[in-house]
């Protein structure tokens, strides 16, 4: 079957997030459609995708399921790069590329005498020149880097690392060669969460983290999200005072996919979670959260973003369009009007749905969404393409 003849139109009139109940649901009187680019021919019946990064010069590598590969603009394996077999037999949960056409993979993984993070040169072998020391824990986790305009690289997840002498956790940043730096500081967690499971690199400099951990104590502590200063110090002018949930009764935390600025100044956080424990101005309580949220830079929610919709929703991926639209991957609830399961959805910036034409795979984890060439969008996931056949990257055009 022709991936075009798959397309659907999605007219759900729900909306996800938390904060105030947006009634006028955006404006959803312009319809948006994408079909499936079929110019870019990537292949069938690869075993799936769950990460992905788009180089400078437009290749994109992807990784997950057993499988490392990097692919060509016109969707095309690009056979020059041939990673270490050993590390896609690991698990990979980060890839970044580095301005001279390096690129760094973390994970958990062993490959040789590098333990879960590497640094692959322009082919895919493995530059040995870049080795992480001062390892003190027995398997560790890297679940992101981040890559500072000076060269610095920070790395978080779930670890433990020798540093300057000192046993620091989560977070750490490294020099060219992975050496650590002692200037960084690490962080002291203050319960049993210990784990990083999204950052991002904001542009002045300053780092957020979020996932299930909690550090300082009193006026100082924060929890689930936090922004941390250049050098790895909490910034306390940031502050998110709930905890996110995986069911109506706290207890289960929440697991947090994906975390980006919208291009209006505020963060996005997307993830398995639909309660959270606290409200907006700070009063004690429970209150419905669908699987993502907006904040403010002072880690307020941000009162003018939609209300969440019924059911629960997991949000593994976001990508903002320009300032006034948000594309959201995996959204596992079902459309109010047509009874279908829903992988992929546009938001108004105010998080109301816009009347979207999808592509409808019949089952499918929309894991990231690139910006590509003139407007479109990559999808990397898995997703079937019929009764027998899939595809774990396909592009995405604005019709």
């Amino acid at each position: 079957m022709n991936l075009k003849q798959l397309l659907i139109a999605a007219a759900a009139f729900f909306a996800i997030g938390c904060g105030k109940k947006n009634d006028t649901g955006g404006n959803n009187s312009a319809r948006q459609a994408y079909a499936v680019d079929e110019t870019f021919n990537s292949p069938d019946n690869l075993n799936g995708f769950n990460l992905g990064i788009k180089q400078p010069d437009g290749k994109i590598i992807a990784a997950g399921s057993g499988s490392f590969m990097r692919f060509n603009t016109n969707g095309s394996v690009d056979a020059s790069f041939k990673p270490p077999a050993a590390m896609s037999s690991g698990e990979i949960y980060a890839i970044a590329p580095q301005a001279d056409g390096k690129t760094l993979v973390s994970g958990n993984f062993t490959v040789g005498s590098h333990i879960s993070i590497a640094r692959l040169n322009a082919d895919g072998s493995l530059d040995n020149n870049f080795r992480l020391t001062g390892i003190a824990s027995p398997k560790p986790s890297i679940y992101n880097i981040l890559i500072q305009p000076d060269g610095g690289i920070i790395i978080s997840g779930a670890f433990d690392l020798l540093q300057g002498g000192a046993l620091v956790s989560g977070i750490a940043r490294l020099s060219g060669s992975g050496a650590a730096d002692a200037r960084f500081s690490g962080l002291k967690f203050s319960s049993s969460g210990r784990r990083i499971s999204r950052s991002l690199l904001l542009s002045d400099g300053k780092i957020m983290i979020a996932g299930n951990f909690s550090i300082g104590s009193g006026s100082a502590l924060r929890r689930v999200i936090a922004r941390l200063n250049s050098d790895g110090t909490p910034d306390l002018g940031f502050n998110y005072i709930s905890r996110l949930w995986t069911s109506n009764i706290p207890g289960i935390p929440g697991t947090i996919f994906a975390m980006k600025g919208d291009n209006n100044g505020k963060l996005l956080i997307g993830g398995d979670f639909n309660r959270k424990n606290g409200n907006a101005d700070g009063s004690a309580g429970t209150s419905a959260c669908n699987g993502l949220l907006q904040l403010n830079m002072d880690g307020s929610e941000a009162a003018s973003f939609a209300s969440p919709a019924k059911g629960r929703g997991i949000v593994k991926s976001i990508l903002p369009l320009g300032t006034d639209k948000i594309l959201v991957g995996r959204l596992t609830d079902l459309n109010a009007t047509a009874g279908l399961l829903e992988y992929l959805t546009l938001l108004t910036a105010d998080g109301a749905d816009k009347d979207f034409a999808l592509t409808a795979f019949v089952t499918g984890d929309a894991w990231e969404l690139l910006p590509g060439p003139d407007n479109t969008v990559y999808m990397i996931g898995s997703f079937t393409k019929g009764q027998s056949s899939y595809k774990s990257l396909v592009r995405l055009k604005p019709q």
